[in-house]
């Protein structure tokens, strides 16, 4: 799945929540939020690399915008409400996430070669290189690497001015030596390779996925009413 069909299936599973909450004449907001400006989470399996990003938030994920709203609402709620929602999810048969390592308890073929993927490109000179040529670019600004990260990714400061700054000098040094696009060049033969090699099991596990999306669509298209 991805994030899109993520944010798809937990909407469904929300309703499918709202419905159970609505049997015992309780209500669910979280399942009637605006679902369509909820955050999907930004790719960052190489680090920060999106301009816009850097500049509006830095290295943070904003809250989905109605997130707010809801968590207030939620918080008025007393103990009954919140003991009549665990045992709603408890009880209710929710549609799986079945995006990249979704599923703590299942590993999929996609999971896996992901997985192989990044551990190849790790040992890489592909990447030894990249990272030294975008290490090299940032420390000339005065920006230094954070050597305890898997990714490429600065010494990170606290929310502010310079968090900012930080940020856009890190996303310029990537976009100036193109260095996602040489990592992800390289992941993206390793993924080739492992699509031929498994194909056909990829593709049963995509057919499975299109099933649940199915399932989440006719939730939505029902709405939160008790059934």
């Amino acid at each position: 799945m991805s994030e899109q069909e993520i944010t798809l299936v937990s909407e469904a599973n929300a309703l499918l929540v709202a419905r159970c909450m609505d049997a015992s004449g309780r209500e669910f907001p979280r399942a009637f939020q605006d679902w369509e400006s909820a955050s999907v989470f930004p790719d960052r399996r190489y680090g920060l690399w999106v301009m816009a990003e850097a500049e509006a938030n830095g290295y943070e994920v904003p809250p989905p915008a109605d997130a707010e709203r809801v968590s207030a609402m939620e918080e008025q709620f007393d103990d009954d409400w919140w003991e009549s929602v665990d045992r709603c999810f408890a009880d209710t048969e929710l549609l799986p996430l079945m995006g990249v390592n979704t599923d703590p308890l299942v590993t999929s073929p996609v999971d896996e070669g992901m997985r192989e993927s990044f551990e190849s490109l790790l040992t890489a000179q592909t990447f030894t290189d990249a990272r030294n040529d975008w290490r090299a670019c940032v420390e000339a600004e005065g920006v230094s690497w954070d050597p305890d990260a898997t990714v490429l990714v600065p010494q990170v400061p606290a929310p502010g001015e310079e968090h900012i700054r930080v940020a856009t000098i890190d996303v310029s040094c990537k976009q100036n030596l193109n260095t996602v696009q040489r990592l992800a060049d390289f992941e993206t033969r390793q993924q080739l390779a492992f699509i031929d090699q498994r194909e056909a099991e990829l593709r049963e596990y995509r057919a499975a996925v299109d099933e649940v999306l199915a399932k989440a669509r006719s939730v939505i298209a029902e709405g939160g009413a008790s059934s």
